[in-house]
């Protein structure tokens, strides 16, 4: 299912399979798709005056497989891709762990691992900007050897084009630990970002 967020003034549409979600069918015939363009327009007073509705940036990063981390070693988490679209290009394939920002302005979002269970040491997970500045950081104990980890990290902030934020991952286990997808926790491999 194909969801983006448009925003209208101080209005956000979410648009599911190119129907706008939460709009009654009285409130449809003031939106419009331009199906060559994908541009959408609305009509806010019923007349000829139409306005663009300008797409907020933003993408979700999934992973599918297991990555597995070395004891003590910070390593960035390599993504598989964006989960849906990714118009704006935040995501390359030539550059899997970063979300790189296509627009100077503020962005929010976070980045959460689940480490498959292990009863030894910390398990952290930082948000890293440009290779060097911690942005976000969440750092615990273990929870214990029968269930897995989760750690997230949130951050906000203003950036330039071209810059790019990194999730990375590091813990103090005795021996390697991956990364794993939590079944039926939807936020335990994701990295996030969102222009607000």
């Amino acid at each position: 299912m194909a969801r983006r967020s448009f925003v209208f003034g101080s209005t956000e549409l979410l648009i599911v399979d190119g129907s706008p979600e939460g709009v009654t069918q009285a409130d449809r015939r003031t939106i419009a798709l331009d199906r060559v363009s994908g541009d959408l327009f609305v009509n806010s007073n019923g007349g000829t005056e139409w306005n663009e509705v300008v797409p907020v940036a933003e993408v979700r990063l999934t992973r599918a497989t297991p990555q597995l981390i070395t004891a003590g070693s910070p390593t960035p988490i390599s993504f598989d891709g964006p989960d849906g679209p990714d118009p704006d290009g935040f995501w390359s394939a030539l550059e899997p762990t970063r979300i790189t920002f296509p627009k100077t302005g503020r962005y929010s979002g976070c980045a959460s691992m689940a480490f498959a269970g292990n009863p030894n040491g910390q398990r952290m997970v930082q948000v890293i900007l440009n290779g060097s500045e911690v942005l976000g950081v969440d750092d615990r104990e273990s929870v214990g050897g029968s269930r897995p980890s989760i750690v997230t990290a949130s951050y906000e902030g203003r950036f330039v084009a071209g810059e790019y934020i990194e999730a990375v991952v590091q813990h103090a286990a005795a021996a390697g630990l991956n990364v794993i997808n939590q079944p039926g926790a939807r936020t335990s491999f994701e990295f996030t970002a969102r222009m607000i």
